[in-house]
């Protein structure tokens, strides 16, 4: 992966299946981001999600 060493410091996402923090680190990358991050993060992004969407619809509902 020494072609992508302009982005070993940049903040990188990262999507895939097992440890990729670990991979992605062992690849040489610093400042990594998976998908449950992004999600953690803007929780009403994925409505697709229904367990996740149902959490969050009550959780609206809740504050009104």
């Amino acid at each position: 992966m020494s072609v992508y060493k302009e982005y070993h410091d940049k903040c990188v996402l990262f999507i895939g299946q097992g440890n990729i923090v670990k991979l992605a680190n062992d690849l040489g990358f610093t400042n990594v981001v998976t998908l449950e991050d992004v999600q953690a993060a803007y929780p009403l992004l994925d409505m697709v999600d229904h367990e996740h969407r149902r959490h969050i619809v009550s959780l609206i509902e809740n504050m009104n």
